[in-house]
């Protein structure tokens, strides 16, 4: 029964890992395509073209203001997902336009 929640708990960190990456992939091609993005994408962008912060920076201080409420109200919604999440997505997106590892669409 201990065995078979170790194997659950890996698989599911992997599969957050997973995720998270290919949502950062995603989110720095839809910056760089310019053909439209999701609104928190926009929001990053936003406050890092208009402030001294980078994505990951704007991403960390929206992933900040996002976790409030569930801190006050109940902190059972929050995991080890809700933390590493933005951090794995905002870091890829960053790497991936700094890299120049997405697409440019012209």
């Amino acid at each position: 029964m201990k065995n078979k929640f170790k194997l659950t708990s890996l698989f599911r960190f992997f599969l957050l890992l997973f995720g998270s990456l290919v949502m950062g992939f995603g989110v720095s091609l839809s910056i760089s395509t310019g053909y439209g993005s999701d609104s928190l994408s926009w929001v990053w962008q936003g406050i890092s073209l208009h402030t001294n912060l980078t994505l990951n920076q704007s991403n960390m201080i929206i992933t900040l203001l996002m976790l409030i409420s569930p801190l006050l109200y109940d902190r059972a919604q929050l995991g080890i997902g809700s933390i590493l999440q933005p951090y794995i997505v905002g870091a890829t997106a960053e790497y991936t336009l700094n890299r120049g590892l997405s697409m440019d669409v012209s």
